[in-house]
This record gives structure tokens, C-alpha cells and sequence, in this order.
């Protein structure tokens, strides 16, 4: 009786000591968060001096089901039937959901998601992606309880996980066509959103998906040409570049035309941050950076397309957005010229070969390059400020990457590669 009076005690004080200690990052869906900045701006387990000494500290390869990997997402830290863990959700376009234990380099929990018979979508096409904790104070009931994993399985269904387990949290919903071809996840106050580009039975459209009670109602807006995967803006609106009418913004839930602006059609997803009060987007058409402001303000043409772009603020609040570009990446600072906001170019690396959306921690700006056939990926470290790289990983990873870019947190920088493999580098744990 006193042995488990004593574990009884013990418990009950790691978890009143673990409810008063600052949360771990999360890394929650493409972007990191539904405004798809690539900024983790809360890792307190990370500092730009310890770039130079990153190795591999995770390598997990999966040997079946076949199917490119996404990039996963980061759970900080999930109180589980099984104790305290930290977890990557890692998705394949088979429709394979694996949860990795990235300290134990375990895989914790592993599902198979059905997928329709005879499509001509190439499975699960869409990074999952959950919502963020409550922004609670230490201490407060409910700030580490659980939140589901949503995931678009290629049945055109979402399916709500127990992150301890992988079992389903709710029965899934009809969410788009089956087979649909979806852009990456964003989950905002319980509402699910998307896009589709046209073929195996769906069309162009941006699709909303209410989850807040049993009907989970489902609205679309149609479009005329595909559009890049939503970003959600701090007051819900959604925002959307497309083939055929620029940038939209639209209302949330009900997916209402708010505004649009005319800018080249394009296929990056634009990314918002907060200016002067409000809700900034920053977007790419073609090889041009633009600011979505009145008027809008565009950059020179770099000599590459780009093709992601992240943005983060500096210890001095200044605003920064880099663009990963075919060939390179370039940073940009977001200047007040007579009340507009204006990009000015301030660094680009060199010559890389598919580089992919970086992601930005405490100063250091993360890029992944991709490779291809002949070439292996390579992770890049370079100073936010001036370009100057950090860290390379030089020839540690064998095979090219795969082309979902890059998720950050807690100290370590996460990818995946065709080979079927889960990578993190970090600083080892002896340092």
C-alpha cells in the first residue's frame, strides 16, 4: 500500500510541476500554423549558437506501405497512457499514419486510412493538421489536454485522431469528392479547410468544413482554375491564390467573397502576418514578391521562380519574408516607405538544386534541398540577417528529399526523403 501511495505522490507532483512549466513548441501543420508563416517564434530549446553543432539525432526508416512521406507534424508534448512523449505524425500518400516517439526513435502508434478503389488521385495529397493549444497560463485545467489529428484520407473523408493512439476521436465526415487532389490542411476554431484541383470527379473550389457539432457542414467556392492551399488570417479569413482570379479573400465558414485583388495566378501559397494593426499577405506570381496592400507592391523579378515563401520578426520587430525560389533563397525586409509597406532584397544564398519552404527558428533561417536523381537532399542553416550559412549537412543524408519542406521545433529540423525515411537534425544530447 505505501509503494503505491508513493508512485500516487510521485505522479501527482511531476504533473503539478509539468502544469506550471512553459509548454514545448508544437509544429502543426504545412507552415507550422494556419497563416502558413514557417516561423517557430517560441523554441526555447534552440539558439542560434548551437546550429554549428547539428548532426542526425533521429533516422527512421519505414519499410512498407510504398508512398512518398510528408513532412511531419510536431506534437511537443503529449501526456499519453504511457507517459510524457514528444511525437512526429508522419503521413504517407498510401493513406499510412505513423506517430514516432522521436525519443525513443520508436514508432508509438501506426493506422491505415481506406482509400477508394480505382482513383486517379495519387492517395493522400494533403499535410494534416491540427488545432493549437489554448493559449492558457500555466496551471489552468485543460491546457495539455489532448487535441485531434485531421486528416484527409484520399476517400474525400476527414478523420479526427487520438493522438495517443490513432483511433478515431469521431466518426469521420464527408468532407470533397473522393479521389479529390487537396492542398495542405488548415484547422481554425474547429473548422476544416481546403482546396481542390479539377479531375477524379471534383472541381476547382475552395471547401470549408464546420466540425462543431454532429451536421459538420460542408461549403465550397467554386473556382475557374486551381488555387494554392488556403491561409487563414488572426480574424478567420481565408486567403487563396488562384489560376484565374488573383488573390481571394474569403469569410470563414460560410466561404463568402470578402475581396479580391488582381495578381498573376501562381502556385504558392501566401503567407499572413500582422502590420500596423492588421493583417498583412504576402504572395509570389511567378518570379515577383508582392505585398497585398493599396496599392500593391511588387518586387523586381528574381531570375528564378519562387516557389514558397515563409516570413518571421527579428528580436528588433522588424519583419522579414524569404522566398524559396528554384535555385536559391532570397530575404526580404518589409520597409515603411510613405506608409506602405515595400520589400527590399537583403541576402540570397547560393546556388542550390529544389530547395524547398524554409523554416525560421530564434534568428536561423532552415532550408531544405530537395536534390533529385542524381543529387542528395542537404540541410542548410543560414543567419536571418545577413545570409552568412551556419551549418550544411554536407553528405549525412543519402537520398534527395521530398518536397513538403521542412517542420521545426523543440531544437530539431524534420523532413522526410524517398527513400521511405524520417529524418530530424539537432544538437545530440550530450552537448
Amino acid at each position: 500500500m505505501r509503494r503505491y501511495l508513493r508512485l500516487f505522490l510521485s505522479t501527482a507532483i511531476a504533473a503539478a510541476a509539468l502544469a506550471q512549466t512553459p509548454r514545448p513548441s508544437d509544429w502543426l501543420s504545412a507552415g507550422g500554423n494556419a497563416q502558413r508563416t514557417g516561423w517557430e517564434e517560441n523554441d526555447s530549446d534552440f539558439q542560434k549558437s548551437g546550429v554549428k553543432g547539428f548532426k542526425a539525432v533521429l533516422q527512421r526508416k519505414f519499410d512498407s506501405p510504398p508512398g512518398h512521406l510528408m513532412a511531419p507534424l510536431i506534437i511537443g508534448r503529449l501526456i499519453s497512457y504511457k507517459g510524457f512523449k514528444e511525437l512526429a505524425i508522419v503521413v504517407s500518400s498510401s493513406g499510412h499514419v505513423r506517430a514516432v516517439d522521436v525519443d525513443l526513435n520508436q514508432v508509438f502508434w501506426e493506422r491505415q486510412l481506406p482509400a477508394p478503389a480505382n482513383t486517379c488521385a495519387p492517395g493522400i495529397t494533403a499535410m494534416p493538421a491540427m488545432m493549437p493549444a489554448p493559449d492558457l497560463p500555466p496551471g489552468t485545467p485543460g491546457r495539455n489536454a489532448p487535441r485531434p489529428i485531421h486528416v484527409l484520407s484520399s476517400d474525400g473523408k476527414l478523420y479526427r485522431l487520438n493522438p495517443s493512439t490513432g483511433e478515431d476521436v469521431a466518426p469521420p465526415v464527408s468532407f470533397i469528392p473522393a479521389g479529390a487532389a487537396a492542398s495542405n490542411l488548415a484547422v481554425v476554431d474547429n473548422v476544416a479547410y481546403t482546396t481542390t484541383a479539377a479531375g477524379c470527379g471534383a472541381t476547382d473550389a475552395v471547401w470549408a468544413l464546420d466540425l462543431h457539432d454532429s451536421t459538420s457542414k460542408v461549403a465550397s467556392y467554386p473556382l475557374k482554375g486551381r488555387a494554392t492551399a488556403p491561409a487563414v488570417g488572426h480574424d478567420g479569413t481565408i486567403s487563396v491564390q488562384t489560376a484565374d482570379a488573383g488573390l481571394l479573400a474569403l469569410s470563414p465558414k460560410d466561404l463568402k467573397l470578402k475581396q479580391s485583388l488582381a495578381v498573376a495566378g501562381g502556385s504558392v501559397t501566401p503567407v499572413v502576418f500582422p502590420w500596423k494593426g492588421q493583417d498583412l499577405i504576402a504572395g509570389a506570381d511567378g518570379s515577383r514578391l508582392y505585398l497585398a496592400d493599396s496599392p500593391i507592391s511588387r518586387t523586381e523579378p528574381l531570375d528564378a521562380a519562387v516557389v514558397a515563401l515563409s516570413t518571421w520578426e527579428d528580436s528588433a520587430h522588424v519583419r522579414w519574408i524569404v522566398a524559396a525560389a528554384s535555385k536559391y533563397y532570397a530575404a526580404f525586409r518589409v520597409e515603411d516607405q510613405s506608409g506602405q509597406p515595400v520589400l527590399t532584397k537583403v541576402w540570397q544564398s547560393n546556388s542550390l538544386i529544389a530547395p524547398q519552404k524554409p523554416a525560421i527558428a530564434n534568428g536561423v533561417v532552415f532550408g531544405l534541398e530537395a536534390g533529385d536523381a542524381t543529387h542528395h537532399a542537404r540541410l542548410h542553416a543560414f543567419d536571418a540577417a545577413t545570409g552568412s550559412e551556419l551549418f550544411s549537412s554536407g553528405d549525412q543524408i543519402p537520398s534527395a528529399a521530398n518536397p513538403t519542406g521542412l517542420s521545426f521545433a523543440n531544437g530539431r529540423a524534420y523532413f522526410t526523403t524517398v527513400d521511405n525515411t524520417l529524418f530530424a537534425f539537432g544538437q545530440p544530447m550530450e552537448q
